[in-house]
């Protein structure tokens, strides 16, 4: 199914990649903010159970409103987005582009692979509320290893100047590091010498934190989402709509 939109509103699919990555974000700090209010609570009316059920009626609010605006499934705008992010990258790279228009393709990829790697991780934490102590290690390590392999192999595969390869990885590291929903990105823990994460170490702080209510992994209550923000949020008009 095509994605059907006004070209009076976007004018081509990597303006939509662009508004989808701002969407995405806005919604990244809506959630966080949601989850770091109810910790930062003296008395929790709400459940962790209940809790953990508004939290995924938030997600499929907003994969309903990102399904409404597409036309089509979060499973396929998750597709469209990786092939059609990674599609503009290696076209550039395959015709020559300079350096600046290569690295502005390079973040968007990045920015794209971020977003739908926290999706995933959102779902996870909000699941995670009601019994953190039975969660398995390997869904929340397989969510990672997956986005870092996907991501890392795509950029090897690029016939891209060595310094544009290394740029790319450490901006894939620091970005999706600052975009894990649910925990502060100073709780991040890498192994020993290594690039790779400590996802057991990881979940341990999550779930200490979830079962203690120890907060000190968890983002600031008001951090970059301040009630003002939350109502633009909620209100905002991004102008984008499907043709009836």
């Amino acid at each position: 199914m095509d994605l059907c939109f006004p070209r009076s509103a976007v004018s081509n699919n990597l303006e939509l990649l662009s508004f989808l990555n701002e969407y995405d974000e806005k919604f990244g700090n809506h959630f966080d903010y949601e989850l770091s209010r109810w910790f930062a609570s003296q008395i929790k009316i709400t459940s962790n159970a209940e809790k953990s059920q508004e939290l995924l009626g938030l997600l499929d609010d907003h994969d309903a409103e990102m399904e409404s605006i597409a036309g089509i499934t979060s499973e396929q705008l998750d597709d469209f987005r990786e092939k059609q992010s990674y599609a503009f990258l290696s076209t550039a790279v395959l015709n020559n582009a300079t350096e600046d228009e290569v690295g502005k393709l390079v973040e968007i990829y990045m920015r794209t692979m971020t977003f739908i790697r926290a999706r995933k991780l959102q779902n996870f934490t909000a699941s995670f509320l009601v019994q953190p102590w039975k969660t398995r290690l390997s869904d929340f390590e397989d969510i990672l290893i997956s986005a870092d392999r996907r991501v890392l192999d795509a950029i090897n595969s690029l016939d891209m100047l060595d310094n544009l390869k290394s740029l790319a990885k450490e901006f894939w590291k620091s970005y999706s590091s600052a975009h894990t929903p649910g925990i502060k990105e100073s709780c991040l823990v890498y192994r020993s010498n290594s690039e790779t994460l400590d996802y057991d170490e990881i979940l341990d702080r999550i779930r200490v934190a979830i079962m203690m209510q120890v907060t000190s992994c968890i983002p600031p209550e008001y951090e970059g989402w301040d009630s003002v923000e939350k109502t633009k949020y909620e209100e905002e008009d991004f102008g984008i709509h499907k043709e009836p």
